[in-house]
């Protein structure tokens, strides 16, 4: 069959974009009784196919001259024969269907949708390869389309690939578009998308308001450098390390008004350089209480860029194979997870702001800044900020339950000893509360460096033995060049357990704060023992009745 040529297929295109220059036959099992729909077997030369919509006239499928496959009616399982088939594209009308078998499908057709989901709910599996065979009569910058159009869930179970048939047509750059049009639907990738072996370059790309779940390794073919994948809009989860395969991923682009987010899904190292843009918001992050990390270079580059993590887990920017780069743009983290900016030697640029509005960010760099040369960091009521590495922004916590807890933290939010370093200073005109564990001799704190210490309100310290508690010695909390100030500013102390403030020591008070020395120390005294009180409450009664029989 010749190939129709571009001008033809798109006058053949729908509204929705369905390709029609084609015929289409439809699946219909009961041959040429009323209906379609139902479970059979589909291969070459067979029936199970009608050229109506009413299932009354029957038809059989030659993969030699393709047409446009349409499932609707009763859903079924569609086994396709182990010698594969071909098509023009693949249309489903209801939910339900299963496409089976050891066969492939093999697609032979240019710029079109492949796979498109029109109407019904639930779920549509396609469980066979897809091969998209290509040649130089196609256009070298093709795009092939697999669609939901639904709220249901597509699941495409085996590889998606590009074979190409000629060195001409190798040469050029295919992309794969998955699309959702309804927020509620979902594509799901559980095998890998690729170029075959030998073949030039391949892209995907995710656009829609919907959810794109990438659970499989996805090549992208590897081998060329300048394949890379992308997304304009909807959500992203990757349930693979190699989810993106191995190059740039962009999210979003410079003039993109969608809400992004790529998220991982589940404890995945994700080590490609990712690229947030747009003049919206966009997000990255992880979506499940585990570990994970992005060890690659990360652009903040969005008008709004989120870093997330869901409660219970953690997202580590490690910085292994890049650092994260701020733009200029607003940085805020969100979710009531952890996230840690723990590359070694610090990150770079500058946000305009960073704000912790929710959960946890741990700076756990060994050098430079974590915050790169951002000038300001706002910590919100509730959200905590700590670690053991430093940050050079002045730092604001915005109200009394701002929270700063120096030292490493586990997935539960149980926090090591550490020193925070906050070069740029504080300014906590509302108050703070500090989170503190004692082991021993040692204790967190938070260095200030050359930085401004200006303090107000009630600051709030809470103390957690890890081990034990030294009595008799002076605690170091804050320590700091810069000049401090901090006269009308109130000290309230809790715990740990088993102790309280020691009278001795700070005229009194159990505490000493020096703003011209730049230091915040505190001393412990044990509670006396149940036994003890009771002793010293019977001593203090015999006493006293020794007292009156003088009289």
């Amino acid at each position: 069959m010749r190939k129709p040529t571009r001008i033809s297929l798109l006058l053949g295109l729908l509204s929705t974009g369905s390709l029609l220059a084609q015929s289409t036959l439809y699946w219909d099992t009961n041959g040429a009784t009323a209906g379609l729909g139902g479970d059979g077997s589909w291969q070459d030369g067979a029936g199970n196919w009608s050229t109506d919509l009413a299932g009354e006239t029957s038809s059989t499928w030659s993969s030699a001259a393709p047409d446009i496959a349409d499932f609707r009616g009763t859903e079924g399982t569609v086994t396709v024969d182990a010698s594969g088939v071909s098509a023009q594209s693949l249309l489903f009308n209801v939910g339900g269907y299963t496409l089976a078998g050891t066969g492939s499908i093999s697609f032979t057709t240019s710029t079109s949708y492949i796979v498109d989901w029109q109407a019904g709910a639930g779920t549509t599996s396609i469980q066979n390869d897809l091969v998209i065979f290509d040649d130089a009569s196609l256009n070298s910058t093709d795009s092939y389309y697999i669609r939901n159009q639904t709220t249901g869930v597509l699941t495409l179970d085996g590889d998606l690939l590009f074979d190409y048939t000629d060195a001409a047509s190798a040469s050029g750059v295919k992309t794969v578009i998955f699309n959702t049009t309804d927020a509620s639907g979902s594509i799901v990738l559980n095998g890998s998308v690729g170029a075959a072996p030998g073949s030039a370059q391949s892209r995907m790309y995710f656009d829609g308001p919907g959810s794109f779940y990438l659970n499989a390794a996805s090549n992208v073919n590897p081998a060329s450098s300048s394949a890379y994948g992308g997304m304009g809009n909807g959500t992203l989860y990757l349930g693979n390390d190699l989810a993106l395969g191995t190059k740039y991923f962009g999210v979003g682009s410079s003039s993109n008004a969608n809400e992004l987010a790529i998220y991982t899904n589940g404890a995945y190292t994700i080590n490609n350089y990712i690229e947030l843009k747009g003049t919206n918001q966009a997000t990255i992050g992880g979506a499940t209480a585990d570990l994970s990390t992005f060890s690659g270079r990360v652009n903040m580059s969005n008008t709004n860029n989120i870093l997330s993590a869901a409660d219970g887990g953690r997202v580590d920017f490690s910085g292994t194979s890049g650092a994260v780069i701020f733009y200029g743009k607003a940085v805020s983290k969100q979710g009531n997870g952890i996230v840690s900016l723990s590359r070694s030697a610090g990150n770079s640029g500058a946000a305009s702001i960073i704000s912790v509005d929710e959960g946890v960010l741990l700076l756990m760099n060994s050098s430079g800044s974590a915050t790169g040369t951002t000038a300001s960091m706002t910590v919100t009521d509730g959200a905590t900020l700590g670690g053991t590495g430093s940050s050079t922004a002045a730092v604001v916590a915005s109200a009394a339950g701002s929270i700063f807890s120096a030292g490493d933290m586990s997935l539960a939010q149980v926090s090591d000893i550490g020193t925070l370093t906050l070069s740029g200073g504080l300014t906590a005109a509302n108050g703070a509360t500090f989170k503190v564990d004692i082991d021993g001799a040692s204790v967190d704190m938070v260095d200030f460096g050359t930085g401004v210490v200006d303090l107000d309100g009630v600051l709030t310290f809470d103390f957690t033995s890890l081990s034990s508690v030294q009595t008799g010695i002076a605690y170091s909390l804050f320590a700091g060049t810069g000049d401090w100030t901090g006269s009308s500013a109130s000290f309230v102390f809790n715990g740990p357990d088993g102790y309280v403030l020691d009278s001795s020591y700070g005229g009194g008070n159990g505490y000493i704060f020096d703003a011209a020395g730049n230091s915040l120390t505190v001393q412990f005294a044990a509670v006396p023992e149940p036994a003890t009180f009771a002793l010293l409450a019977g001593g203090l009664g015999l006493l006293y009745a020794m007292a009156r029989r003088r009289k």
